[in-house]
C-alpha cells in the first residue's frame, strides 16, 4: 500500500494491492483546506449535534462562479451549478493493464491543477523511458496547467534548463509538481512492491505487520 501525505491542504491519493492481486487508485478531496469548515452531522432531538466525523467540502469552488450559456446548444454551460452535476476536477486517480486485461499498476497524485500533468510525468517515465516505479516518481517533472506560455518546472531540474525555457518565450515558475504515490504487480515473479513521493509526507506499508 502508498499511503497519502498527511499534511496536504485538500486532497489525498492512496493505491492499494491485495493478496490476490485486486488494486485501487482512490484520490478524494475536500478542495481546501478544511473544506468549507463544518462537519457533516445533525441534530439530535435533545439538540445536541450528532457528529459523523468527516468535514463538507467545498468542491462547488470547482464549477463556474458565473453562469454560461453553451454556445451550441443554448442550453446552461456543462460546468454550471446544478442538480445532479459533478464539477470539472482534475484528479485523475490511474490504472495500468497488462495486454489481457490484468492491472498491474495504480497510481495517483495530489497538487489541484498538476495532478494530470504528474500522473502523465509519471506515466512517460515507465513506459517510455523504462524508469524503475521509484525512479520514475522521483524524477523532476514539469506541469503546463493553462494554454498561455507559463509552465512550471521543478527545481530538480538544472538551471541550464530553466534559462534555456526562459529564452524560447515562457513563463518559468518553479515549484512540486504532484505528489505521487503508487503500487505495482510484478508480472514475472507476482511480487508487490509501492513507490512514494518524498515531495510531501507519504510512505509505502506492507501487511501484515506486527506492532
Amino acid at each position: 500500500m502508498a499511503m497519502p501525505p498527511t499534511t496536504e491542504n485538500g486532497t489525498t491519493h492512496f493505491s492499494v494491492v491485495d493478496k490476490w492481486g485486486n488494486v485501487v487508485s482512490y484520490t478524494n478531496t475536500i478542495e481546501s483546506g478544511y473544506g468549507i469548515g463544518v462537519f457533516a452531522g445533525y441534530q439530535q432531538p435533545d439538540g445536541s449535534f450528532r457528529n459523523l466525523g468527516f468535514l463538507l467540502n467545498n468542491e462547488l469552488t470547482d464549477f463556474n462562479t458565473a453562469t454560461t450559456t453553451n454556445p451550441y446548444t443554448g442550453s446552461p454551460g456543462y460546468n454550471d451549478v446544478e442538480p445532479n452535476k459533478r464539477p470539472r476536477s482534475s484528479m485523475a486517480p490511474s490504472m495500468l493493464f497488462t495486454p489481457d486485461g490484468k492491472p498491474f499498476l495504480a497510481y495517483g497524485s495530489p497538487g489541484g491543477a498538476t495532478i494530470i500533468n504528474s500522473v502523465v510525468n509519471v506515466t512517460i517515465n515507465l513506459i517510455d523511458h523504462k524508469m524503475t516505479l521509484q525512479q520514475a516518481i522521483d524524477a523532476a517533472r514539469i506541469s503546463v496547467a493553462s494554454p498561455t506560455s507559463s509552465i512550471t518546472l521543478e527545481n530538480r531540474f538544472p538551471a541550464a534548463t530553466v534559462d534555456a525555457l526562459r529564452a524560447l518565450g515562457y513563463t518559468v515558475g518553479i515549484g512540486d509538481v504532484g505528489s505521487v504515490q503508487a503500487v505495482l504487480i510484478d508480472q514475472q515473479t507476482g511480487k508487490q512492491y509501492g513507490g512514494a513521493d518524498d515531495r510531501r509526507e507519504g510512505t509505502v506499508i506492507g501487511l501484515p505487520q506486527s506492532f
